[in-house]
């Protein structure tokens, strides 16, 4: 445990801002919250460890809210958006977004900063793999990269994750696997080729992260991969999850193999295990992100089955 703080939260609606409000239980002891400060896309009311607390506009953010304070920004428009947004107001929204939270930690005396980024920043500085949301959270590494503070400032790109708390449980392969395995009893992979993922646990991506403010030391700007060590092909995660339900590798459905040339989002292990060796963190095997989505999920249709029975 660490002695509270004030923590400013910029972003608590999709998968990571939910666990990381999820998690702040964990850091901080239950009579003694942090000072919370939550900001988002529009007024409203989030429930937290330690009571429902009010969400703010995100115009709210000013210096003076941010003085002394952690912050952790999340927020971001995801690639999905731009399914409904031209190119021209998906990239103005996210500069919107990223200026007025810069704006706010540039004038301010943050005690510390970290920005949830993205495995497609790196991908964006490949040739043949430009793409707009990897543009955009490229600029938005250097815009906060650059930002001097007291404290760390410390941009971590997140690739793929497993755990609790997944917003979207189609969007994601081993949600959407653990559904299919479960609805069905078998897995269909569309993929006709080889696709290599490795994954990290949500509540290991937080933990990183407030370890990463809370616990570094002195004025420090560091951008690293936030990212899984076990390195699986999209066959493998498939059998990871039948086996779950005790079920084999027979009930897995492919397509021929069309093309041999691999799909692998990788980060740099190797970053993550050190920062998670300096803060003294366990990172969390990928059979236990397996089983933690998997309750996570069952819980979460356990509660819907309550509700429907409840409105009838």
């Amino acid at each position: 445990m660490v002695s509270p703080a004030k923590i400013v939260l910029i972003g608590p609606s999709g998968w990571v801002g939910s666990a990381f409000l999820a998690r702040l239980a964990h850091w901080f002891p239950m009579a003694e919250p942090p000072e919370l400060s939550i900001f988002g896309s529009h007024a409203r009311t989030v429930s937290t460890p330690f009571g429902d607390r009010a969400v703010e506009p995100l115009e709210a953010l000013t210096p003076a809210r941010v003085e002394n304070a952690h912050v952790f920004h999340f927020a971001f428009l995801g690639k999905e958006r731009l399914d409904d947004l031209s190119p021209s107001d998906y990239f103005a929204g996210n500069q919107r977004i990223d200026s007025q939270v810069a704006a706010a930690v540039r004038q301010s005396e943050a005690a510390s900063l970290f920005v949830s980024s993205s495995g497609a920043a790196a991908d964006a500085l490949k040739d043949g793999a430009r793409n707009l949301y990897g543009l955009c959270k490229l600029m938005q590494e250097d815009l906060f990269g650059a930002i001097p503070l007291r404290g760390p400032v410390v941009i971590g790109r997140i690739f793929n994750l497993g755990g609790p708390h997944i917003n979207k449980l189609q969007a994601y392969a081993l949600s959407s696997f653990l559904l299919q395995a479960a609805d069905t009893g078998k897995v269909v992979i569309k993929a006709d080729r080889p696709v290599y993922r490795a994954f990290l646990h949500v509540y290991d991506a937080i933990d990183l992260a407030l370890g990463s403010g809370l616990r570094l030391a002195g004025p420090q700007t560091r951008r690293l991969d936030l990212c899984g060590a076990e390195v699986l092909e999209m066959g493998q995660i498939a059998e990871r999850v039948l086996s779950v339900f005790g079920l084999g590798p027979d009930r897995v459905e492919r397509p021929v193999f069309a093309s041999f040339t691999p799909n692998a989002y990788l980060g740099d292990p190797t970053e993550t295990h050190s920062l998670a060796l300096e803060l003294g963190l366990r990172l969390r095997p990928f059979q236990e992100q397996v089983l933690d989505t998997y309750h996570d999920m069952l819980t979460r249709r356990a509660e819907a089955a309550m509700e429907r029975q409840g409105s009838n």
